[in-house]
């Protein structure tokens, strides 16, 4: 048999934990918090990356309480990969994908631009649960005759794991 002072230990600590318990449940769902991030890294094609900015292209994907899937992709050189729709991105995360997104310009002033030049970048949001284990992955293609008559073709992939 076990002593008294065993079965009072283990009878305080259950009163503790689950008095701790409600209150973990009870958080809002609607803080929009992330449960899960996770950064892209660069798997393929060519670094998309803008000349003389302050950072190199980057992007994450991640999933939002409650129930808000998010993948970025951005500092994106604006002269390979415009903003227009000769560019197209492929976005998938989990179960969610979308085709035919076209990159959108941020100019210097916006305060999503940290890079200190105008960049390109991708942002999919969507209406879906992540779970860990999940892949987000982006591919840019870019298809287009620049200014000296010259077709340029520029493709760049990213991904990551939840």
């Amino acid at each position: 048999m076990m002593p008294r002072f065993f079965h009072r230990i283990v009878a305080a600590s259950l009163m503790v934990t689950s008095s701790l318990i409600p209150n973990l449940l009870s958080a809002p769902a609607a803080s929009a918090q992330v449960a899960l991030r996770a950064a892209l890294v660069h798997v393929a094609g060519e670094d998309p990356s803008t000349p003389g900015a302050a950072a190199p292209a980057m992007g994450d994907a991640r999933f939002q309480l409650p129930d808000r899937l998010r993948v970025t992709l951005s500092g994106l050189d604006p002269v390979r990969f415009p903003a227009d729709a000769s560019c197209n991105a492929e976005v998938r995360i989990g179960a969610l994908s979308a085709k035919g997104l076209i990159p959108v310009l941020l100019p210097v002033a916006n305060p999503e631009n940290v890079f200190g030049v105008p960049v390109t970048m991708v942002d999919f949001r969507g209406i879906g649960i992540g779970h860990p284990g999940d892949t987000a992955q982006v591919r840019i293609r870019c298809q287009f005759v620049d200014a000296n008559g010259v077709r340029q073709r520029h493709e760049t992939l990213w991904a990551a794991t939840l």
